[in-house]
């Protein structure tokens, strides 16, 4: 009895220090976040991160690679789909579900693909742990080492005998991202796949300061979207930065765009300058306010100064002035001029009815002598996300480019994989529990 009580003694003993040890490297770490916190900028990364590299991304993903590692180019003569098919589950590790949705022949053929079958509860559950699978083999591997979009588009239009697809001689990476990111701003619920196309769009490598501004706003409208406001500050920092160049060069429909609705006797150089750095100061501004970074903070009003001054330069009416107004009569406490440009800005049709009422909130907070509430009604993400948005990316169906996805049927079809894709990441994402996972395999 002795021994065995002894044995017991020992066994708790050495449970007890096995715990300790086991948790002494989470008491360590938690404990460095506490000697050395993490900074806005570095919480905003580390969250991006987890959003690109996270499950819908990693399916997304590889969807891209499996679509731009097809071996064509400028010399190939023909394409041999089984053998394309074979190689590629080999490479990228498929399993029989990703197998058929990664095939590209009935898109770039536009032969029909017959009845699709229904998947059932085990094979959605199969589907979402053969994605987890394929995170570990697109481990390392970067899509952009691959052809563009564009370039397999347009190379195998050409070897299929379908109606061509030209792309502009500046076509590259970068561009070819931002296309998607475009594509995926309307009519998909892909939220984290654009913020994937976003990240891998480097503005300063399109070919013109109107691309390489507007590409910087669209990337910090996602970062408010996102409410990643430190991020959101670097990416409309870069675009005031690219506003102030010297010397602005723009593409012909944006040219074209501006001379058939001139500002006074602005050039369509001047005029689209200071159009793009007073919605780049007034969104930066917007981001700056809505850290936890005193100093940031401070300067927010600043940016909204500058956003007005540029605007009142080129005398516009229009919602981001409004919007500018309301915040600089709310934080000066002027009520009067508060409450009346937040009543033009409820006349906007730009606005949903929930901003709509927020903006009401705000009326009230500011007759209730409420500023800081009535700013944070302002600076709402939704609010400055929509109308944003729709001025600084308004443009984007002028843009030629922008219709290479349905242009040809052979597109058209191309964007319909994409939707079917979006409908199968809908339902999978119901059966992404690891109990649910671990039942398949059991």
């Amino acid at each position: 009895m002795e021994i065995f009580e002894t044995m017991m003694a020992l066994l708790k003993t050495y449970l007890s220090a096995f715990t300790l040890l086991c948790g002494l490297p989470i008491f360590l770490l938690s404990g460095c976040d506490m000697l050395f916190p993490e900074s806005g900028i570095e919480r905003d990364k580390r969250e991006q991160r987890e959003v690109v590299n996270g499950f819908f991304a990693t399916y997304w993903k590889g969807a891209k690679i499996s679509l731009r590692s097809i071996p064509v180019d400028a010399d190939t003569e023909t394409m041999d789909f089984a053998a394309i098919r074979e190689q590629q589950a080999q490479d990228l590790n498929l399993g029989k579900h990703l197998r058929k949705i990664y095939d590209w022949e009935s898109p770039l053929t536009n032969k029909p693909t017959g009845e699709t079958k229904q998947l059932t509860t085990k094979e959605f559950l199969e589907l979402a742990q053969e994605t987890y699978l394929l995170s570990d083999a697109l481990e390392g591997i970067d899509e952009d080492a691959y052809p563009t979009f564009g370039e397999i588009v347009h190379h195998s239009s050409r070897i299929l005998k379908k109606e061509p697809t030209e792309l502009p001689a500046f076509w590259n990476n970068s561009m070819d991202h931002w296309m998607f990111a475009l594509v995926l701003e309307s009519g998909f619920n892909l939220g984290s796949c654009r913020t994937y196309e976003l990240d891998k769009v480097r503005p300063h490598e399109l070919p013109s300061s109107d691309y390489r501004i507007f590409a910087a706003l669209h990337k910090g409208v996602d970062h408010l979207r996102n409410r990643w406001y430190y991020l959101a500050d670097e990416s409309f920092s870069k675009a005031i930065a690219e506003t102030d160049s010297k010397n602005i060069t723009l593409q012909e429909h944006t040219r074209e765009s501006l001379r058939n609705s001139p500002i006074g006797s602005f050039s369509p150089e001047e005029q689209f300058r200071l159009v793009a750095r007073a919605a780049s100061y007034l969104l930066r501004g917007f981001s700056r306010q809505q850290t936890d970074d005193e100093a940031l903070r401070q300067k927010a009003f600043e940016d909204i100064e500058a956003a007005l001054a540029d605007f009142h330069t080129l005398g516009m009416e229009n919602e981001l002035v409004w919007l500018a107004e309301s915040y600089l009569y709310i934080h000066n406490e002027e009520q009067e001029k508060a409450v009346a440009a937040l009543a033009k800005l409820q006349r906007s049709n730009l606005l949903t009815t929930r901003e709509h009422r927020l903006l009401e909130d705000a009326k009230t907070h500011i007759t209730n002598r409420d500023p800081e509430s009535a700013l944070n009604i302002i600076t709402d993400k939704m609010i400055v996300y929509e109308l944003g948005f729709s001025y600084t990316l308004s443009y984007a169906s002028e843009i030629h480019w922008m219709k290479l996805l349905t242009t040809t049927a052979q597109e058209q079809k191309i964007t319909e994989r994409f939707k079917e894709w979006e409908q199968v990441l809908d339902k999978t994402s119901k059966y992404l529990s690891v109990d649910r996972l671990k039942e398949v395999w059991k």
